[in-house]
């Protein structure tokens, strides 16, 4: 999304797949954060149980770095819907709602860095750093290149 406002896709990916990616993508990770939620429920190490993962902060493991996974997928759910309904809302709160998108991806990041039993691996840090620091550049790109500021 940041990619297709900032306009630093643009010529590279046409628009309809850009869009149709900036559609899709979502989807699968909500798809593969349920499965990643279902998977846990049959670990026997810590044993979570349906409420620890629908109810943020609640996780017997990291209750808040859990939590923020829970509520990064919470969010990401309603941008999902929020998009199918922003006639109805207005295009303006939708804009607005669709910010929350950062806050997101940073509590996801923060959830996968701090939660997950990979983190200590060097390639899944740099992952995440990589995500990062990609997400920032596009950010500060889209900033500095708008109308307003430049």
């Amino acid at each position: 999304g940041v990619a297709m406002s900032g306009k630093v896709a643009k010529g590279a990916i046409k628009p309809a797949l850009l869009f149709g990616l900036h559609e899709f993508f979502p989807f699968l990770a909500v798809i593969f954060a349920a499965i990643h939620a279902v998977a846990l429920l049959g670990d026997q190490y810590i044993g979570f149980g349906v409420a620890d993962l629908l109810i943020p902060f609640s996780a017997p493991y990291e209750p808040v770095w859990t939590g923020f996974g829970s509520v990064a997928f919470y969010l990401l759910t309603a941008l999902i819907v929020s998009f199918y309904v922003r006639k109805q809302i207005g295009r303006r709160t939708w804009r607005i709602f669709h910010y929350l998108a950062y806050l997101a991806f940073v509590l996801a990041l923060g959830h996968g860095f701090m939660a997950g039993s990979d983190s200590g691996e060097s390639a899944v840090r740099a992952m995440y750093l990589l995500t990062g620091a990609i997400i920032l550049f596009l950010t500060y790109y889209r900033v500095l290149t708008s109308r307003r500021f430049g």
